[in-house]
């Protein structure tokens, strides 16, 4: 689980947006193991709506051991994939993937700590797992930590520590700390504030894929002319970008 950064101004609470992802299909792939057949049957039947089949099949594979499979069935727990959610159920299963050391786990439990869902709101304890995750190699866990120092209460931020980080995530590649950037440079957190540079990394993101968040943050860019010469065309395009991904835009594109 993650979440992606975006402009204060939106209706992201506190500045960020979280991010949901619905389930896909992968006919293409051929699965080596049981395991892998079943979640791969799972994974078609919940893209169909055949939500029974899918939950079912998901629980079998972790059953007999398949860590994804029980990280996937967690996160569906909490993102409506089966109906309402059950937090209490994907925390059970994301606590016995982590004491195994499974990095994604780890980091879904640092979420739930930071957003007091299922469990009660902990700075610490949202840290102390997106610390662990990071240590085992979990590129999003970077950002997640990251996003910790900036939308801290005020006495617990650390915008030097949280542009640190922000590079760390963005040379592992991930488009999400690209983005991160963008917003640093934007706002002056942790480095000399510097406009042309956050439309820079606004840009890379977008076109990493970095979704609906990075199209709502250019879309801010070129609806004002910051760090780029003003084009609302492009603009209105980016905003329904963002609209049709899901993202609460604060904008009526047909207006500008």
């Amino acid at each position: 689980m993650s979440k992606c950064l975006i402009e204060k101004s939106s209706k992201g609470e506190d500045g960020l947006f979280n991010l949901i992802y619905l389930p896909q299909c992968e006919k293409e792939l051929k699965p080596h193991t049981e395991a892998e057949a079943l979640s791969m049957n799972a994974m078609c039947h919940l893209a169909e709506g055949k939500v029974e089949e899918g939950r079912e099949e998901l629980e079998k594979a972790y059953l007999i051991g398949d860590v994804w499979s029980g990280n996937t069935l967690a996160y569906g727990l909490t993102a409506g994939w089966f109906g309402e959610n059950d937090d209490g159920k994907a925390i059970e299963i994301w606590r016995k993937l982590a004491r195994r050391g499974y990095d994604k786990a780890m980091n879904s439990l640092g979420w739930l700590y930071c957003d007091g869902r299922g469990l009660n709101r902990s700075l610490r304890w949202a840290r102390y797992w997106f610390r662990k995750a990071m240590e085992c190699g979990n590129v999003f866990a970077v950002s997640n930590l990251a996003n910790s120092y900036i939308f801290a209460p005020k006495g617990q931020r650390d915008y030097n520590l949280a542009f640190e980080l922000a590079q760390k995530s963005a040379n592992l590649s991930d488009p999400e700390g690209y983005n991160l950037l963008g917003l640093c440079y934007r706002y002056g957190y942790g480095v000399e504030k510097d406009l042309t540079e956050a439309f820079e990394w606004y840009q890379k993101a977008y076109n990493s894929g970095a979704g609906p968040c990075s199209a709502y943050n250019l879309a801010q860019c070129y609806r004002k002319g910051r760090g780029v010469p003003q084009d609302l065309s492009k603009a209105r395009d980016l905003y329904l970008e963002a609209q049709a991904g899901g993202f609460p835009i604060d904008v009526n594109p047909d207006n500008l």
